[in-house]
């Protein structure tokens, strides 16, 4: 092989290597320097002509495959992916790429180096295809019925008292996880997710604008801990998609107890955790609820999802129901003498708790999500007079007295589903 010739003439920009001017049997050009701000390859690849001598060849069109960003304070994904991608809803492309980092798209932190796809590496210059040239559309033949329009890039929705963006989520793009798309949309009127206010107007982003252009979203990898005795993996056949995410969370759950030690919280049988995921989704779709939400709370009042816990004061059951509780469903579902109720509880009033009075009803699975899911749409949206948001509905449900009972409900919330409600 030609050694190469060590030295240099001043104006070569790469030592080692003879300049254009110096080595006249050199035919490639020398390249331009690149801006400081230019992501340059790494490595010059030397090739040899059939004169015999080296020249290094450098494909200056190569684009690294991710940009490196350091988060600074009060940085969103959304406005990161507005500065590199020119696009908030694009922000579910970053959270992807750095799923082994982040739990949820909130979970950044100031001074966290993020990677960035960037959006020229997978099209480099050469591969590009020119731009056709631009041409008049040719004329309609009369009579010919235009191509039906394409779907609205947004919605608008009015704000109710006692919504939140979590449910609005849940409605609109089918996953209550989602919210923050609809935060990005209406950062000009909204400081915070919690900044919702009752009469608001807000731009909904359609199902598939949301997620157009986006890679399919990788879910975290779990952290795997050997665990005796571990429980069956979840049987998924037959249910809805928003069923299965419920299950292997319900599973997921019991997995993170027994590693932690807390037998008692996984205890429930695969057929029971099925059972509850099957029935929290169908309550949820009735009453519009967020089953994930639900979830939590039966985490928390029942001690892990165990369809038997009673407590001294008599409320049992996932939901921990009282015979307070069941009596407000039964007016609201037409149940009783006097009751009139109205929908949608009076249209499922043969799933709720019959009997106020007998506790052993209360222990019955279906019953007792219906019921329960049914009693907190009540506290939600009919009494939201009496406090904004989830938080103080929750509290309403469990025992206003304890401080930290929404806290607590948050907390589960954040081991079924890795983030948190509020």
């Amino acid at each position: 092989m030609p050694r190469l010739n060590p030295q240099s003439s001043p104006a070569s920009p790469w030592p080692g290597i003879r300049s254009t001017a110096a080595d006249p049997l050199r035919t490639a050009a020398t390249p331009t320097q690149r801006p400081a701000s230019s992501s340059i390859p790494s490595r010059d690849l030397l090739q040899v002509n059939p004169q015999g001598r080296a020249t290094a060849s450098l494909n200056l069109n190569t684009e690294p495959e991710f940009l490196l960003h350091t988060v600074k304070r009060g940085e969103t994904l959304g406005q990161i992916a507005q500065q590199y991608l020119g696009d908030t809803n694009r922000h579910p492309e970053i959270f992807a790429a750095n799923a082994d980092e982040l739990r949820n798209p909130n979970d950044i932190r100031m001074g966290m180096v993020l990677k960035i796809p960037n959006p020229e590496a997978s099209r480099p210059e050469a591969s590009r295809p020119a731009q056709p040239p631009r041409t008049r559309p040719a004329a309609r033949p009369e009579g010919a019925t235009s191509a039906p329009a394409a779907e609205p890039r947004y919605t608008q929705h009015t704000v109710k008292r006692g919504e939140t963006l979590g449910m609005l989520a849940l409605r609109h793009l089918g996953d209550s996880e989602r919210y923050m798309e609809i935060y990005e949309a209406n950062r000009d009127q909204m400081r915070s997710p919690n900044a919702l206010r009752p009469g608001m107007t807000l731009k909904i982003p359609s199902r598939t604008t949301a997620t157009s252009g986006s890679r399919p979203r990788q879910s975290r990898p779990q952290q795997s801990t050997p665990v005796r005795n571990a429980a069956p993996a979840a049987d998924t056949r037959g249910l809805t998609p928003r069923a299965q995410e419920l299950l292997h969370a319900l599973h997921n759950y019991q997995d993170v107890h027994r590693a932690q030690g807390n037998a008692h919280r996984a205890e429930t049988s695969a057929a029971e955790l099925r059972e509850i995921a099957i029935e929290m989704d169908r309550a949820a779709t009735a009453f519009d609820m967020d089953p994930k939400m639900m979830l939590a709370v039966f985490a928390h009042e029942s001690g892990g999802f165990d369809p038997r816990a009673r407590s001294q004061t008599g409320a049992g059951g996932l939901g921990q129901l009282t015979g307070v509780a069941i009596r407000q469903v039964h007016h609201m579902a037409g149940i009783g003498k006097g009751n009139t109720g109205r929908a949608p509880f009076t249209q499922y009033k043969s799933n709720f708790v019959q009997n106020h009075r007998a506790i052993n009803e209360r222990f019955d699975i279906k019953k007792n999500i219906w019921t329960a899911t049914a009693y907190m749409s009540y506290e939600l949206n009919d009494r939201a007079r009496l406090g904004r948001g989830v938080e103080n509905a929750l509290k309403r449900y469990g025992d206003p007295s304890i401080r930290d009972y929404a806290q607590k409900v948050n907390n589960e919330h954040r081991t079924l589903f890795g983030s948190r409600l509020f």
